[in-house]
């Protein structure tokens, strides 16, 4: 007999979740554009077609609103995670390519960083900080070591770098190159120096590497 766990949400639960989705979708696109400090409430509440009373009493205020819309991101990234290939030449690719879709994200991460005043709890922090060790593990032990040093983190975050550096600057790419990220030959270009980077560094026996902000 199933358990309580296993049994299908009712249509009540299903519309609190979609609602709930449907305004942190707004809210991360809105804290993207604008900022913490210039993001409004009013404007998630118009973009959802939810009104503000709703949305104060699912998150409570803007800072409210903010991690979960960070935190629903994050779980998204996770859920991404799981289907990354196993080569890294292919997990490599496999992230520069998500991460293109995922520009909200990337801007929202910067403006958490830039928020940050050493005395902010970092949003969700327990989830991401497992999320990325599975990762730095999974980089390590495919080059034959097991995570716990320095030099494997510093790997990780070097590769998670080259996938995600030119969603994040875009303007700076196109200065060094002369390319706008969203073309065809950058992104083909792009892809084709991760591939070289992921077969240069991994050896005959690979496992799963998801190099992932």
């Amino acid at each position: 007999m199933s358990g309580d766990r296993d049994a299908k949400p009712s249509p009540r639960e299903e519309r609190t979740r979609r609602t709930r989705e449907l305004i942190l979708d707004a809210a991360l696109d809105e804290f993207a554009e604008r900022g913490f400090e210039g993001a409004r409430i009013e404007r998630v509440a118009e973009t959802s077609g939810r009104n503000k009373a709703l949305i104060y009493r699912h998150f409570g205020d803007k800072r409210g609103l903010f991690e979960a819309s960070l935190a629903q991101a994050f779980r998204r990234r996770d859920e991404v995670r799981r289907r990354s290939p196993k080569s890294m030449a292919d997990a490599l690719v496999y992230w520069f390519r998500n991460n293109a879709d995922d520009a909200a994200f990337f801007r929202v991460v910067m403006q958490e960083a830039l928020a940050s005043t050493g005395e902010t709890e970092t949003v969700e922090r327990e989830f991401r900080s497992e999320f990325y060790d599975r990762q730095v593990r999974a980089v390590a032990r495919s080059m034959g070591s097991d995570g716990e040093s320095d030099e494997d983190a510093y790997r990780f975050l070097a590769l998670m770098a080259l996938t995600a550096f030119p969603w994040m600057f875009p303007q700076l790419v196109e200065l060094v190159t002369g390319q706008q990220t969203s073309s065809r030959r950058f992104k083909k270009g792009w892809s084709a120096f991760l591939a070289a980077v992921g077969e240069d560094l991994a050896p005959a026996e690979e496992t799963d590497i998801p190099p992932d902000p």
